[in-house]
């Protein structure tokens, strides 16, 4: 076993012995802990961190702590069966017990005894068959981004189901739940009526239960008022100091414990039914994971506060790799900058010779700050270098590129990922008007779903024998990863899209349709350019009246192309494009005539992809997204008629540059424009900007094409 992981276990050994409150000095002295230290200690700074990360104390000062297991002793709360439950005689666990059991203590777990009978007469459980959806309502606190694993970990046979590509809301799953029929029958169980349940032992989640009546109920909420009052205090607090960044079922704890003891008293109500009762506490989902916030929409300003850092210092911090990227406002650890180290041997085959480590150290950097960079002082890049000098030795000397084929491919998809997403958010108020109260969800999901990646560098930083079948799984779902933040990025994109200004009355373009040639459909295609990174892509709306060849004019317009070269659609294996130039046939290409079918007609699937290449000699070809589909009668009259772009990011290449080489040689000129080379090649460009992107510019082109053909 680990040191790390002894000592965690000591920790928690050390706690559950507890009987009162305890301070740091207490916890360091104690000769279990003090033995795992040898003759050099632990340090006070380690057993704080492990401490505030876990979830076997509270503590409002970081100084004296008070065990969990002994602030929700004989701590009492409700139960509200739904009708549902009532009517089959069971009681799904769910979310039932938060915050008064250990989190590791799976719900299923937990026991229930009778409280007239001293934990003898324990409620039986059974397997019960219920449809997905209405499990929802059971995990709400839980997060729903869990359910599916909890409830995997409860029935493996939920596996096959929810691994299904005919998943939906009617697939029944597999759930353990409390029998209940019995005292359902004894105590006469109506709706309204609830379950007391008493904590008996917080660590093992053992309760007891008791029948209360709905009359006695109405008794309780008459006097709830103050109750719920000091619960609000409680979750306020929760909100001022930990901010939205904290799991769901520490915040409830949290604000259980901000509340103070006499909450656990005499509850009037349940937790459910306290949130759907304040205003003060709201429900928040936030992409990947549901959150407990003071308002319906988590703002931009909030987000900001808790999210986003400052410039950084001129200072310099002697110490550790993490302290100095604390520093620098990086946006990641050292287990990232060891992953970008790993990367930069595969990618070479392991082969780099110990003299070129401060050119791959400051490529390295650029990967991560981007333009920050820029900012750092002279003192800043020496504290980086040395630190990263003594990193890069570990590596170089641990590194086997024949062992990591695998596990390298995975790393550098997913470092590919990371950097598409610095580089995303560092464009975000730069492609959109982004105003304090402007709501920021899905930024924030996105963000909480980014940094699990921690936890697969990890794995792919240490690659043995014992983990070679979890780097092959990581590898096969490594699209689906690819997928699916970028649906979340699209997502978010949207989000802000739908509070931007909308345009003037269009003028009449060339590419407008008869008035009696209506869509069915309004297309969303989201258009990338391959093997560009950082990402040049565009978000645009499209009528499905249009054509494949008005298509193609609106992909020019958009990409600032000049249509100076041939071009081409396919779809499913089929080619489109204009068979008007004798090129074509020089080339073997035959192709369907694009203006001959709408998009409408190509009966498009939501998330289908084709592609677009337009310069046959530069190659520049677009994937394309049908990022979604929509009934045109949920649109005006203009917008069946015209496209609009969306958003986008980055400039296209300039016409003729040479393909991705020339581009790429473009690019290393205009990060170096200094250099003689530089000088003369960003002469034939003088007005290139590969960072610029502005949606009101693309569509006033867009919109001042009228009537081409005139």
């Amino acid at each position: 076993m680990k040191k790390q992981e002894r000592l965690e276990e000591k920790i928690d050994e050390f706690i559950s012995r507890q009987n009162s409150t305890f301070c740091l000095d207490d916890i360091a002295k104690d000769p279990g802990i003090m033995k795992i230290g040898g003759k050099n200690g632990i340090s006070r700074e380690e057993i704080l961190d492990l401490l505030v990360d876990g979830s076997q104390v509270f503590s409002s000062d970081s100084r004296t702590f008070i065990p969990r297991h002994l602030y929700f002793k004989d701590a009492r709360f409700l139960i509200s069966p739904t009708d549902e439950e009532i009517s089959q005689g069971i009681l799904i666990p769910g979310h039932r017990f938060l915050p008064f059991c250990d989190p590791v203590c799976y719900p299923w777990e937990c026991s229930l005894f009778r409280a007239d009978r001293a934990l003898v007469g324990k409620v039986p459980q059974k397997v019960v068959a219920l449809e997905l959806n209405a499990m929802h309502i059971y995990f709400t606190l839980i997060g729903i981004e869990h359910m599916g694993e909890l409830l995997c970990e409860d029935q493996p046979s939920n596996f096959e189901v929810l691994g299904s590509d005919e998943i939906s809301g009617q697939s029944r799953v597999q759930i353990t739940v409390f029998d209940l029929r019995a005292l359902y029958q004894e105590w006469g169980f109506k709706r309204g009526d609830a379950i007391l349940c008493e904590t008996h032992d917080w660590a093992e989640g053992i309760y007891t239960i008791n029948y209360l009546s709905a009359e006695r109920r109405r008794g309780l909420m008459a006097s709830s008022t103050k109750w719920i009052s000091v619960l609000e205090t409680g979750f306020k607090k929760v909100f001022d100091t930990r901010g939205f960044i904290e799991e769901i079922d520490e915040q409830i704890a949290y604000a259980y414990y901000y509340a103070g003891p006499a909450i656990l008293k005499t509850p009037p109500i349940h937790l459910g039914g306290f949130i759907e009762l304040t205003n003060k506490v709201h429900i928040l989902s936030m992409g990947f994971e549901t959150k407990l916030w003071h308002e319906k929409d988590l703002k931009f300003s909030q987000y900001l506060k808790d999210i986003d850092s400052e410039q950084p210092s001129q200072g310099v911090t002697s110490g550790s790799l993490e302290a100095l990227l604390d520093e620098l406002n990086a946006p990641c650890s050292g287990v990232e900058i060891e992953a970008f180290m790993r990367d930069e041997f595969f990618r070479h085959k392991g082969i780099i010779a110990p003299d070129e480590f401060s050119d791959y150290s400051k490529a390295i950097i650029l990967r991560i700050f981007g333009n920050h960079a820029q900012q750092f002082s002279e003192n800043q890049w020496a504290a980086i270098e040395k630190l990263f000098r003594k990193l890069w030795t570990k590596v170089s000397k641990s590194y086997n590129y024949f062992q990591d084929q695998v596990g390298g491919k995975v790393r550098n998809g997913l470092l590919v990922i990371l950097e598409d997403y610095f580089e995303w958010m560092e464009g975000l108020s730069r492609r959109f008007t982004i105003s304090a109260d402007s709501p920021a969800q899905q930024v924030a999901g996105l963000g909480q779903y980014m940094a699990s990646f921690t936890s697969y560098f990890e794995l792919l930083n240490n690659i043995g024998p014992d983990n070679e079948q979890d780097t092959k799984e990581l590898y096969e779902i490594l699209p689906r990863i690819n997928e699916t933040i970028e649906l979340m990025k699209q997502s978010t994109e949207d989000q802000f899209s739908a509070g931007m200004p909308q345009f003037p009355e269009r003028p009449q373009l060339h590419l407008v349709r008869p008035d009696d040639d209506k869509p069915k459909h309004i297309f969303v295609f989201r258009i990338t350019l391959k093997d560009i990174r950082p990402l040049i892509w565009r978000t645009v709306q499209v009528p499905g009246c249009f054509t494949l060849g008005e298509l193609h004019y609106v992909i020019q317009d958009i990409m600032d192309w000049t249509d100076a070269h041939l071009h081409c659609f396919e779809i499913n294996g089929i080619r489109y494009g204009s068979d008007s130039d004798d090129e074509f046939t020089s080339r073997d290409m035959k192709l369907e005539d694009e203006h001959a079918y709408t998009l409408d007609s190509l009966n498009f699937t939501d998330k289908q992809r084709f592609t677009y290449v337009y310069d046959f000699g530069d190659q520049w070809v677009h994937h394309i997204l049908v990022s979604k589909i929509m009934p045109s009668s949920d649109f005006s009259e203009t917008d069946w008629r015209y496209p609009v772009c969306l958003s986008g990011k980055r400039s296209c290449p300039p016409e003729n540059c040479g393909g991705l080489t020339g581009y790429e040689q473009l690019i290393e000129a205009f990060n170096a424009p200094n250099k003689k080379k530089s000088r003369e090649l960003l002469a034939y460009y003088p007005n290139f900007d590969p960072d610029f992107f502005n949606v009101d510019v693309i569509n006033e082109i867009l919109y001042s094409d009228v009537d081409g053909d005139e």
